[in-house]
């Protein structure tokens, strides 16, 4: 399915994210940049009715609080409360 969506100055990362949503296999995205420029709205916008799970990183915290709310978010989502990775690499080996 694809997303038209008119966000002003975003057309190249628009045709990237629709380009990944068709793709065959296993994709991947980093999206980095400064803060309050919209990258969470624009993702959440083209891919709401696919997005499964999704986490923030919290500004300007430390590994143990961007960690405990991977934590929660994870939690939330599973409904579950069993997980207690205790390094970013048990988070994302769950």
């Amino acid at each position: 399915m694809r997303f038209d969506l008119k966000v002003a100055g975003r057309i190249d990362e628009i045709q990237i994210l629709n380009g990944l949503l068709e793709s065959d296999t296993s994709e991947f995205l980093a999206v980095y940049g400064r803060r309050r420029i919209e990258k969470t709205y624009l993702i959440m916008q083209l891919y709401e009715k696919h997005i499964i799970f999704d986490s923030s990183g919290l500004h300007e915290k430390n590994i143990d609080q961007q960690l405990e709310s991977f934590l929660l978010d994870i939690s939330r989502a599973s409904k579950s409360n069993t997980l207690h990775p205790q390094t970013l690499l048990q988070a994302f080996c769950f």
